[in-house]
């Protein structure tokens, strides 16, 4: 599971707006309302009528704006509806009237932190708690001043790197089917054995690294990579792989944003076979028990040894995460998407266009330091759009994939686990039915 640190932010908002009924939302001490309008915002306010508020505020402005008891219900009523830098100005103006107004100084930190301005918003938090408000402010308080220390540790670069060696079985190294021929017209086909399911052991090596530079605490960069090479142990069909990514990540008003760009390259027994270039933009929200998130793909494959099969794909997709109730932090995770592959052959089989829908849930349980138990369960229908000229037929899969990892933390750096996973395709073309189950058991060294 990924750090939580940033929505830590979204769980503060709400306990920033209850400081307004913890403190009580009124004029504070040297700040009296004599004028009758005055004394209406501040009775709307006080009732929770945000926007009829925000409305009189805004006409009282010509006439009242410099006046503390007026900047300071103007600053309050901007701040419920989401107005940050109209309040900044008016609460600004009251903290210069008045510098030991301690409601309005908390406001003011208020909203400095709600746009991103954290360096402004601590030290105003820290002095109204030297201030001594009430007990409950000073815990709300601690929660502002605790989520800016965690966000200051974002904006220290980190990077960190793996390597695992892995091994395993797997009963169908080149998901093939199993059947021994196929009906074509009034001929009998046999397959060659190479065609086939084909069973073999092997070993894993896995190596990976990434890094994490800030550029202020709302926005930093990101690049990665990842190689994996996996050898069987009597068969051909060796399989290599190299990630290369990177990107930008945002923390705005609305949420998280991200734009990955991603390369990934396969070589299958030592030849190039396949390259796929993505770039994603990933939009999430979160509060204290989830994540959501929302993302639009695009992407181009490329065979150079069969150039008729490259295609791009357009995936839209969401993916949720709860973080569900107890002591130890118990996962569910759920997703969805909906995709279409566009070939750029115009020729037989390979012309045919690709619809396909996915869903998918998975769990991770936590008995404790250090074990830990993850599941995964995906379904896919994919519809072709052409008929298929060899079988003069649509073809439609339903894929079917579980899996299943025990995860034993041994310390800090090293860790060992063991990983199933089963993969079932159910084909209208019996020639690209097949099962896979695949079993592997390895150690991993983090630094």
């Amino acid at each position: 599971m990924q750090s939580r640190t940033w929505p830590v932010t979204s769980a503060l908002v709400h306990y920033g707006s209850r400081l307004c009924l913890i403190w009580a939302c009124m004029v504070t001490p040297g700040m009296a309302a004599t004028d009758p309008d005055i004394t209406q915002l501040e009775s709307l306010i006080a009732s929770g009528k945000n926007q009829p508020a925000m409305e009189l505020a805004s006409q009282l402005q010509a006439t009242h704006e410099g006046e503390p008891a007026f900047d300071f219900l103007f600053g309050l009523a901007a701040l419920s509806v989401g107005q940050y830098h109209i309040a900044i100005f008016a609460l600004e103006r009251v903290t210069l009237a008045d510098p030991t107004n301690p409601r309005a100084k908390l406001e003011l930190a208020r909203a400095y932190f709600l746009i991103g301005e954290y360096q402004a918003a601590e030290p105003l938090f820290q002095e109204v708690m030297a201030m001594e408000p009430p007990e409950s402010v000073k815990q709300n308080i601690q929660f502002f001043l605790t989520d800016i220390g965690l966000r200051r540790n974002e904006f220290l670069s980190k990077t960190n790197a793996y390597v695992g060696l892995h091994a395993g079985y797997d009963s169908n190294i080149n998901s093939a089917t199993s059947i021994t021929g196929f009906q074509l017209g009034g001929l009998q086909l046999k397959l060659r054995d190479e065609s086939r399911a084909i069973e073999d052991g092997f070993v894993e090596l896995k190596a990976g690294a990434n890094h994490l530079q800030p550029v202020n605490l709302n926005h930093n960069y990101f690049i990665g990579s990842q190689f994996s090479s996996r050898t069987n142990l009597f068969k051909n069909y060796d399989l290599a792989q190299l990630t290369l990514s990177g990107g930008i990540q945002l923390y705005t008003d609305y949420g998280r944003w991200r734009l990955p760009l991603q390369m990934n390259t396969m070589w299958l027994d030592g030849k190039s076979y396949q390259s796929l270039a993505s770039i994603t933009s990933e939009l999430g929200t979160a509060n204290e028990r989830s994540e959501d998130a929302w993302y639009l793909q695009y992407a181009q494959a490329n065979f150079p040894d069969t150039a008729y099969r490259d295609y791009s794909m357009t995936v839209l997709g969401w993916n949720q995460q709860l973080l569900l109730a107890g002591n130890l932090p118990h996962t569910l995770q759920f997703g969805a998407y909906l995709a279409q592959d566009r070939p750029f052959s115009a020729v037989g089989a390979a012309a045919s266009e690709r619809i396909y829908l996915g869903v998918s849930i998975g769990a991770e349980w936590r008995w404790g330091s250090p074990y830990s138990v993850e599941a995964a369960l995906q379904w896919q229908n994919s519809q072709y759009t052409l008929v298929q000229p060899l079988f003069n037929q649509m073809r439609n899969d339903l894929f079917g994939h579980f899996e299943l990892t025990w995860h034993d933390q041994i310390n800090k750096k090293w860790a060992w686990d063991l990983h199933t996973e089963l993969s079932q395709n159910r084909s209208s073309l019996p020639l690209y039915t097949y099962d896979r189950w695949q079993v592997t058991s390895g150690i991993t060294l983090s630094y």
